[in-house]
């Protein structure tokens, strides 16, 4: 049964805020000493025999310690008969080409979390199917059409899917250790939250939505919806963010935008949210 979207806001804004507050305030600290944003009061009479660092030493520990841990994976398969080894190998060697390829085109995934498990103690990665398998593929010709128009698709879509690869089948990134709560299970939850905050000018191209002047998301076409005011470059405050939560089960996917706009829902004061996008993909588990 698909959650309420209500249900998603108040939840995640719980796990957010209570759960996960002391985890998130400690890979803070990591990642202040990580990147050496901290300092250490030195009295004046140690100063002459004190070494300041002014290098990232953690950090530099850390991507020593993954170049020697960190290695891909590799597909292997079991024949069921010898004389079954060379598909095996076939389809070894498709995994592996596939994998490489999910890394050229989506960054160093894999080693992203390596780091991860490094510095945070644990690593997550998004990996499923895409919503829209092979976005943008060459429709086929109608029923009637003419050889040369049957082989001239064929080529074009061949093509197409050559070029699309893994890429076009599959979703595959790094998913920061601080944006992900997860429910139950650790390794097969019933359900994860992530919380990203999202810069609103991304949020608009993305999703198309604009705040509202309550403070709530509308999408363009919505006569009440405004355009964020803009500024000149170095004249105002920074670009606003706006939280978004992802939500996954084993069925469902569903994306929200929360409002500053607060509602009254059920006895209680919470902040609303905006539906972005919504997807039943029945996974039977979280991707």
């Amino acid at each position: 049964m698909r959650p309420d979207d209500t249900q998603i806001i108040a939840e995640a804004r719980r796990l957010h805020d209570e759960r996960f507050s002391a985890r998130n305030q400690k890979l803070k600290d990591r990642a202040e000493e990580r990147f050496n944003r901290t300092t250490v009061d030195v009295p004046e009479a140690y100063k002459s025999t004190t070494k300041q660092h002014s290098s990232n030493i953690i950090e530099d520990e850390g991507r020593q310690l993954a170049t020697l841990v960190h290695a891909k994976p590799v597909p292997h398969l079991t024949p069921h008969s010898p004389e079954e080894q060379p598909l095996t190998t076939l389809v070894e060697n498709n995994l592996a080409a596939g994998f490489d390829e999910l890394e050229m085109r989506n960054g160093p995934v894999s080693r992203q979390c390596t780091m991860a498990q490094i510095h945070d103690n644990i690593g997550w990665i998004y990996f499923a199917p895409k919503k829209v398998a092979y976005k943008g593929q060459p429709k086929p010709p109608p029923d009637k059409a003419t050889l040369e128009e049957q082989v001239a698709y064929e080529i074009k879509n061949s093509n197409y899917k050559r070029d699309a690869g893994w890429t076009g089948i599959f979703e595959y990134e790094f998913a920061n250790t601080i944006t992900v709560m997860p429910d139950g299970n650790v390794h097969d939850p019933h359900c994860i939250y992530i919380w990203k905050e999202v810069p609103e000018s991304t949020l608009r191209k993305t999703y198309g939505v604009y705040r509202n002047q309550n403070g709530s998301f509308s999408k363009p076409e919505d006569p009440n919806a405004h355009p964020p005011i803009g500024y000149a470059a170095n004249s105002g405050p920074g670009e606003s963010t706006v939280n978004v939560i992802e939500y996954w089960d084993r069925d469902w996917c569903i994306i929200i935008a929360e409002n500053n706009k607060l509602d009254w829902i059920n006895g209680k004061i919470v902040r609303g949210g905006t539906l972005l996008t919504e997807w039943e993909h029945n996974f039977g588990r979280v991707p």
